[in-house]
């Protein structure tokens, strides 16, 4: 009868134990902006793209293949944080940056990329991460002029998490404009995988896993386009537990883009809507491998 207490009285410890152990391994992600604090990254970028073109005729030309490398520095200063509701007003300031397209043994530096550097854009982030606005730098390339800075930062759930704990974030775009139309949908899911030490830090373990389809249509003047892309991004991402922030992430991207684009015979109401027989189809498949660290 003693052993048989002894061995209940055990079992109960062992269980508050690994009661205590789940309890403890709770987090609740959240950003905590510190005026002054700024953070140092470098993001490496390593990838493939191939790109195939089926002429109006039907010919299939034959593919082209290229590699893709580039590395972008950037600093992050928190300028001011409200006392109210914790939201920050946060420089974006772009050091060194290049971009190279890889051709055989030719590689084709992208000339806009460099002008990055020294260029500072202003965003302001809620507590939460939502970003509510942000100022794009002055005097940059039109090619750069579309960059999304409402992805910078994760909006991290309003709960406490045990591992193996997911949160979803659906994001749409829907918009008309005289040029084009553009139609998004982005499913992302963040799983917390546990607490583990990354550099120094001590992190949240998140893996990372996300799904978008953009659709873009222009039927106005001459040109007739509808661009589909389909994109998926899988990796995992370490997040400071002080600060939110994060340490590291290792991602891997794929984007398969279609466009088919057509020429109409005439712009005159009568014939607007006349088309040549066939359509050009370009078919670009893009794999990309993200590094970005803290330092």
């Amino acid at each position: 009868m003693k052993k048989a207490s002894v061995i209940v009285f055990l079992s109960i410890l062992f269980l508050s134990g690994v009661v205590f152990a789940q309890k403890a391994e709770k987090i609740k992600l959240e950003y905590n902006f510190k005026v002054g604090s700024k953070f140092n990254y470098k993001m490496n970028i390593d990838g493939d793209v191939t790109i195939g073109i089926t002429q109006p005729d039907g010919q299939k030309l034959p593919p082209n293949k290229a590699k893709l490398r580039g590395e972008f520095l950037y600093k992050q200063h928190i300028i001011s944080v409200d006392s109210a509701d914790k939201s920050a007003n946060i420089s974006v300031t772009y050091g060194p940056c290049h971009m190279d397209t890889i051709i055989g043994e030719s590689t084709i530096p992208n000339v806009d990329v460099p002008a990055l550097e020294g260029k500072t854009a202003m965003i302001t982030v809620a507590r939460t991460g939502e970003v509510k606005e942000y100022k794009m730098p002055e005097a940059l390339p039109s090619s750069l002029k579309n960059a999304d800075f409402k992805k910078m930062f994760v909006t991290f759930p309003d709960h406490e998490m045990r591992p193996g704990e997911s949160w979803i974030r659906d994001d749409s775009q829907d918009q008309d404009t005289q040029s084009a139309s553009v139609k998004s949908v982005t499913h992302s899911k963040y799983t917390f995988l546990g607490r583990e030490r990354k550099f120094g830090y001590e992190c949240a373990k998140v893996n990372f896993k996300s799904e978008t389809a953009t659709n873009t249509k222009t039927d106005r003047g001459l040109a007739y386009l509808d661009g589909e892309v389909k994109g998926s991004v899988d990796g995992v991402i370490y997040y400071d537990l002080d600060t939110g922030y994060i340490v590291y992430s290792d991602l891997e991207t794929k984007i398969d883009n279609k466009i088919e684009t057509e020429q109409k015979q005439s712009a005159s109401k009568e014939k607007e809507a006349a088309r040549p027989n066939g359509k050009m189809i370009t078919h670009v498949n893009t794999y990309l491998h993200t590094i970005t660290q803290l330092f």
